[in-house]
């Protein structure tokens, strides 16, 4: 009788111990399940955001390191250049009176550009065309222009815009000689050649204001040597 009743006891304990360890594996479960929940939930925290973060930084900071990489290591540049410049036609009177409708021919021109900056930059010309509107005139260019062009590191193409005077001397035309304001406005392209060497095509418009009470639009295109530092 003592050996069935322990029997049964040990049967109950048994029982009761597997149950246990069943009710404690599926608590087990369930923290595992919420654990990986969590993670899945938010997959950007701790360690995972920290990687993130610095994956976002990367991405961002790589094209602008490619641009700094590609830029022109040098800043500044001074341009020896010679073109040519097509007036557009004008009204004149000539010292005797007579009014003559005059379409000047094309003149030459030459002279010296220092320009600044990488990006965003300024642009100074002195110039002297020794023919300017006639044979019998002659002028002397300064300008200041704003420029802007890309940072590539062979061809670097841009747009520049400016005011400036145009300093005209000579005879024969009236309300022709003197300090004429003026606007330019233009672009081209810079190319590297060898070592601080370069090469510069540039095509800009001129407008120059009271010649004879009248506006004077000029085409100028130019090549020029390239020396930057």
């Amino acid at each position: 009788m003592a050996s069935s009743t322990w029997s049964v006891t040990l049967q109950k304990a048994a029982i009761t111990t597997n149950k246990k360890n069943r009710l404690k594996a599926l608590r087990l479960d369930i923290s595992h399940l919420d654990a990986v929940s969590q993670i899945e939930q938010t997959p950007h925290q701790g360690l995972s955001h920290d990687v993130y973060m610095k994956t976002v930084k990367c991405l961002l900071f790589l094209p602008l390191l490619c641009l700094f990489v590609a830029a022109p290591s040098h800043a500044n540049d001074l341009t020896l250049f010679g073109g040519t410049q097509n007036p557009g036609s004008l009204t004149l009177r000539s010292v005797s009176g007579a009014i003559v409708a005059a379409r000047p021919r094309t003149f030459g021109t030459f002279g010296i550009r220092f320009s600044h900056g990488r990006v965003v930059g300024s642009e100074t010309t002195f110039a002297y065309s020794p023919n300017f509107v006639s044979s019998q005139h002659s002028a002397i260019i300064i300008n200041s222009n704003l420029m802007v062009q890309a940072p590539l590191p062979v061809v670097r193409p841009y747009a520049t815009a400016g005011l400036g005077t145009f300093y005209v001397r000579g005879s024969g035309l009236q309300a022709v000689t003197g300090a004429k304001f003026a606007v330019n406005y233009g672009g081209g392209a810079k190319v590297k050649l060898a070592g601080p060497l370069g090469a510069q095509l540039d095509a800009r418009g001129y407008t120059i204001f009271s010649m004879n009470a009248q506006t004077l639009h000029v085409l100028e295109v130019s090549v020029g040597l390239v020396f930057s530092f």
